[in-house]
């Protein structure tokens, strides 16, 4: 496979926008706005995207702008965008002289550049941003751009399972709730902070007097399923959800039931049946009855995903197999999970890069920051 190389230096955030967005959407006092990233692609939308052929493409730059290379590097989609966020659902976020809009896979625009900050299109809604940067207010519009939930919400993601977490207010008294398509309340606003559903099942936070909270998890009517206890939670992920109690991690079934009890100093939600815990400053890789599959000995883990896992051991990151093998030996200062048989890594010595890498390891697109 022919590497393509860029020389020109760009800043390190300048491969992906969704670092950008990804600091945008941490929730005020707690927690993350974001689907399910278990279920996305590199596309950003739901496995599979769009249609079964369409083939994924990846957000990349060339003298400062931002566009769209395939698998093998090339840019299918030349670079002219501000910024870019990967594909979902068929259509992709781009900035143009400042503003928001949308492109199709032939780099069409579709939507034309006119909103303050945008999501990811999920389940054929997109949320977006008029107004102030700060103060501006979300909505949703669809494929075509019009807007059919007025925009009246203080934060927001999008849909998941066909419904959107929200809120509404001013910090520090934000309160979430959960709306339909329609943009009528499902759940009203009375949480303090709220997670996506996942599962048939959303996280949700609720504070005493002296600002202390405790999570626990509702259905899509609002109904407690499991009441608040928990000191943090993930969504649910292969019917179960890691939660933490008096300072240790577990994970519990979608009624709430003890599956695994909580004795990890850390933990991250399954995937591909396994899910990275950390005991006695190390890290390692549990199956769904608690054992160890892969023994602690790492300093950081990530998820598995195309069956890799992105693992840091004496200070840099390298991929192993489900058998706790090296597939890519460590030589990265960052590395993400692998999407689409591409993995986002960078470099800091001998040389300032950041690319992607297929399975064996080798660039397929790389530039220098």
């Amino acid at each position: 496979m022919q590497r393509l190389r860029v020389t020109r230096r760009v800043p390190f955030v300048a491969l992906t926008a969704v670092a950008l967005h990804a600091v945008l959407s941490v929730i005020p006092g707690g927690g993350t706005a974001w689907p399910d990233v278990s279920a996305l692609d590199e596309d950003g939308g739901k496995k599979p995207d769009a249609a079964p052929e369409a083939k994924p493409l990846f957000t990349a730059t060339r003298d400062g702008r931002y566009g769209y290379i395939d698998v093998t590097g090339a840019f299918v989609i030349e670079p002219r965008f501000s910024w870019a966020l990967p594909f979902s659902e068929g259509l992709a976020a781009v900035q143009l002289d400042g503003k928001w809009g949308y492109i199709d896979r032939k780099g069409k625009v579709v939507i034309e550049p006119q909103f303050t900050m945008t999501r990811f299109f999920l389940e054929d809604l997109t949320a977006v941003q008029t107004g102030d940067l700060v103060r501006g207010r979300w909505g949703f519009a669809d494929r075509t751009g019009k807007i059919v939930i007025e925009p009246q919400f203080t934060y927001t993601w999008g849909f998941s399972e066909g419904l959107a977490a929200v809120a509404v207010g001013e910090e520090p008294a934000l309160k979430w709730g959960f709306i339909d398509k329609e943009g009528e309340y499902v759940v009203e606003p009375r949480f303090d902070c709220a997670h996506d559903f996942a599962q048939g099942r959303a996280a949700v936070r609720l504070d005493d007097d002296n600002g202390v909270g405790k999570w626990g998890f509702i259905d899509q009517k609002g109904q407690w399923i499991v009441e608040p206890r928990f000191e943090d939670v993930s969504s649910f992920a292969e019917d179960v959800a890691a939660v933490r109690e008096d300072g240790k991690w577990g994970f519990i079934s979608r009624s709430g039931e003890w599956v695994i009890k909580p004795g990890f100093d850390n933990a991250s939600w399954f995937a591909e049946g396994l899910a990275a815990v950390k005991e006695d400053e190390k890290w390692g890789y549990i199956d769904k009855t608690g054992a160890w599959s892969i023994e602690p000995r790492f300093e950081q883990a990530s998820r598995f995903s195309e069956g890799l896992a992105p693992v840091k051991l004496d200070g840099k990151w390298g991929y192993i197999d489900t058998q706790g093998q090296f597939v890519i030996e460590t030589r990265f200062d960052q590395a993400q999970e692998f999407s689409n048989g591409l993995g986002h890594v960078s470099t800091r010595e001998p040389v300032r890069e950041l690319g992607y890498i297929d399975k064996s390891g080798e660039y397929v697109w790389s530039t220098e920051y």
